[in-house]
């Protein structure tokens, strides 16, 4: 016959102390369930991902969209105001130039500010679903993306 083990010495100070017995022990207490927290995380980053990447489920225009629409000049005025194209757009000492060429240094490289003017080599010589596929889609004329330098998310409303 064996005899059960014997407790461990309790700390002084420590109260409530439980002898611990490795015999009896199961294998996995005291241990988290790692994968299920890993899938959990998983899950959630990617839902993450999704949610923050505005461009990556939407359509972009038709080449044909709006190619009836008649400009409000006091409309786009005001989103102009509203959308702060100024800002970045217009050289310092004229917010209502909107020649580009503002110099802009980023984490991923430096990025010199376009022309947005109406002329034809600016966004004279787009049509109005290249323009909204630029401030709403973040995609150009020639089909690059123009974030993160453009806030494009920040334009639909």
């Amino acid at each position: 016959m064996t005899s059960a083990p014997k407790p461990l010495p309790v700390p002084v100070g420590v109260t409530n102390a439980r002898p611990v017995n490795n015999r009896t022990r199961q294998p996995d207490a005291g241990r988290r369930n790692t994968g299920t927290w890993s899938a959990v995380l998983a899950a959630g980053l990617a839902m993450f991902a999704v949610s923050v990447s505005p461009a990556l489920a939407r359509d972009l225009f038709k080449a044909d969209a709006f190619s009836n629409y008649k400009p409000d000049l006091k409309n786009g005025e005001y989103m102009t105001n509203a959308s702060g194209c100024a800002a970045c757009h217009s050289p310092g000492d004229d917010p209502k130039l909107f020649s580009g060429g503002m110099k802009m240094d980023t984490f991923i490289g430096t990025f010199y500010v376009p022309n947005i003017t109406a002329i034809p080599m600016a966004l004279g010589g787009w049509s109005n679903a290249d323009y909204l596929n630029a401030v709403i889609n973040g995609v150009g004329k020639d089909g690059r993306h123009l974030y993160p330098v453009m806030p494009y998310t920040t334009m639909p409303g």
